[in-house]
């Protein structure tokens, strides 16, 4: 039989919720820092796509701390809804 790694202490952090303290756990959360910079990178791209190429198309994007904050926290869903609230509410 085969000896299965034991998934660490695990601590209390709050009501219902608990800590795993693990070598995979701790890469696992780095995946999630690295898949939400690479979310934020792509919306601030996108951003900026939408803005270079609003001549042709009409639509422009106002660069301010609410828009850069949507498209870093939202990423490409989040400027997708920042040109739809412009439609509707411009």
């Amino acid at each position: 039989a085969s000896r299965q790694a034991s998934p660490g202490p695990v601590l209390p952090a709050g009501p219902g919720a608990y800590i795993w303290l693990s070598p995979s756990g701790a890469k696992k959360g780095r995946s999630h820092v690295k898949g939400f910079i690479l979310s934020a990178v792509l919306g601030l791209g996108a951003l900026a796509l939408v803005n270079l190429c609003g001549q042709a198309t009409g639509v422009f994007l106002p660069v301010n701390r609410m828009t850069l904050l949507g498209a870093g926290l939202l990423g490409i869903p989040g400027v997708t809804l920042l040109v739809v609230l412009d439609a509707f509410l411009l």
